[in-house]
């Protein structure tokens, strides 16, 4: 391909104004690994601006230098994985680096000519604005609210560090790494005083520290109900949403996380609790310990490793892939190899706090692994290039197309 033309096809996709045929021309020479590879870093935010003022080289020369320098970063071993998997490659590491430093001179000279022919040729204005699209980037902050038993509620990233409030005797202290923690000696009360902590859609993962040790991590979308100190023979916490617990261990008094009717008990374990209401189910994943999963008069004890799907009754499926189901947690994506599209979907609406709409392609299927640390149009770019799925973006809507 004329590198000229690979400009203008990534231009013109950037906008979204491809044609068929020139979507199956791009499409053929993404055909060579290390040209999608090349792709995915040009396509970026900067892709968005406004034309009349975008020059190439504000698209391309940061792109090209993040590829280098990632590489360097990978070689000395302070690299950071990005993107995966989504594009399966599966030669040696030093060809992958290789190529990357041939992909990165290319477009350094394409970034040239293109500027120059810029210069010389059709203004930027003949690209019609109505076809830009608004970026949404990933949730830099912990929009995360604490509500109190008398109703108060604390902003959490508006607080600063140190004592926020005081329930049960109990101090609610955010952390200089913004966790919250509660500290101090239960009072006992006739009334038990219950907090709130809810994380809405498009905030960052929220940690909590629970007074008697326990650690939860809130997704986005999310709450937690549970009291402000643990005073009697249980500890029971209510939860929405998806959460990850640490529990800590206390023979005399287990560990219960309740869903409407689903109670999960425990001693002493790490697990996972998908629960959105959006989701066909509630899913409990256990990494470590044991616990037991009970919902309408039924009861089934899971081993690491194994997941309890409770719907309307409670399947045991086994061999799941923890590492997927705490993707959320360490800041990924994570799809199965056959992942439906709406499922993926859900979970950018909720970290992205965007809305989904369908103009075909609801059925189709996806996998792959994609940093929940990056813009919205970095994340569809890489699920596009699957060739399963295709997106128009509009402001904070993203239309899922035949």
């Amino acid at each position: 391909m004329e590198k000229e033309r690979f400009v203008y096809l990534i231009r013109q996709h950037s906008l979204h104004l491809l044609s068929s045929a020139e979507k199956a021309e791009l499409k053929d020479w993404l055909a060579d690994a290390a040209n999608r590879e090349a792709f995915v870093d040009l396509v970026t935010p900067r892709m968005m601006e406004d034309p009349d003022r975008m020059e190439y080289q504000d698209v391309l020369w940061q792109p090209v230098l993040d590829v280098v320098l990632r590489q360097d970063r990978s070689l000395s071993g302070e690299g950071e994985q990005e993107l995966s998997s989504v594009v399966t490659d599966r030669r040696p590491a030093i060809l992958r680096r290789a190529r990357w430093f041939v992909a990165a001179a290319i477009l350094f000279a394409v970034a040239g000519i293109y500027l120059l022919l810029n210069r010389r040729s059709q203004p930027a204005a003949n690209v019609p604005k109505t076809s830009l699209v608004q970026d949404v980037p990933a949730p830099a902050q912990a929009r995360a609210v604490i509500t109190l038993a008398d109703g108060r509620q604390v902003v959490l990233d508006s607080s600063g560090a140190g004592t926020l409030a005081l329930q049960g005797g109990m101090h609610i202290i955010k952390q200089a790494n913004g966790q919250i923690a509660y500290s101090g000696e239960a009072v006992r009360t006739a009334k038990t005083a219950y907090n709130t902590l809810t994380v809405p859609r498009g905030s960052r993962v929220v940690q909590l520290g629970l007074a008697d040790g326990t650690k939860v991590w809130l997704n986005s979308g999310s709450s937690l109900r549970y009291p402000a100190a643990f005073t009697g023979n249980q500890r029971v916490v209510d939860v929405t949403g998806e959460a990850y617990f640490e529990i800590a261990r206390d023979p005399a008094s287990p560990f219960i996380v309740r869903k409407d009717s689903l109670d999960v008990q425990v001693l002493g374990t790490h697990f996972n609790i998908n629960a959105y209401s959006d989701e066909k189910g509630v899913r409990v994943t256990l990494l470590e310990g044991g616990v037991k999963v009970m919902a309408a008069g039924a009861g089934r004890v899971l081993q690491p490793g194994q997941q309890a799907l409770v719907n309307h009754n409670i399947q045991v499926l086994t061999g799941i892939d923890t590492s997927g189901v705490m993707a959320w947690k360490n800041g990924l994506f994570q799809f199965g190899d056959a992942t439906d599209i709406t499922a993926v979907m859900r979970q950018l609406s909720r970290w992205y706090d965007v809305e989904v709409e369908y103009e075909g392609g609801a059925t189709r299927h996806i996998g792959g692994t994609i940093s929940r640390n990056v813009n919205i149009s970095r994340v569809l770019a890489m699920l596009e290039m699957t060739d399963a799925v295709h997106f128009r973006v509009e402001g904070k809507k993203v239309i899922v197309l035949p």
